[in-house]
C-alpha cells in the first residue's frame, strides 16, 4: 500500500512541475517543446518545500487545514476585490463602455 502512496504522489509530482516549468518559460515551439531542466529542478524544489512544510506543520492533518486556511486567505481577499468590482460596474456600467460603443449610441442610425 505505501508503495502505491509513494508511486502515485511521485507520479502527480513529476507531471506537476512539468505543467508548472511549461507554463512559467517563455518561447516554447513545436521544434523546442521543453522547459529547461533548471526551471524544471526549480519547481520540483519549491513544490518539495511545501510538501516538506505542510508535513511538519501541526500534527498530521491539524497541520494541512492551518496550510490551507493560510493559502485560502489571498484567495478569499482576490475574490472579495472581484466582486467588490463587478459590483462598482454593475452600478455604473456607463463608466466602463469602450469608446467604440459610446460613439455608436450617440450616432444616429439611419
Amino acid at each position: 500500500f505505501l508503495a502505491a502512496v509513494f508511486l502515485s504522489f511521485v507520479t502527480a509530482a513529476d507531471s506537476t512541475t512539468i505543467a508548472m516549468a511549461d507554463l512559467s518559460t517563455h518561447g516554447l515551439s513545436p521544434e523546442n517543446p521543453d522547459s529547461p531542466v533548471r526551471i524544471k529542478v526549480a519547481w520540483a524544489v519549491v513544490t518539495a518545500a511545501i510538501a516538506m512544510i505542510m508535513m511538519n506543520v501541526g500534527n498530521g492533518a491539524d497541520g494541512l487545514k492551518i496550510i490551507t486556511n493560510i493559502g485560502g486567505l489571498p484567495a478569499a481577499l482576490f475574490l472579495a476585490f472581484v466582486t467588490a468590482a463587478a459590483i462598482k460596474v454593475l452600478f455604473r456600467p456607463d463608466l466602463y463602455r469602450d469608446s467604440a460603443e459610446k460613439s455608436k449610441k450617440e450616432s444616429p442610425s439611419d
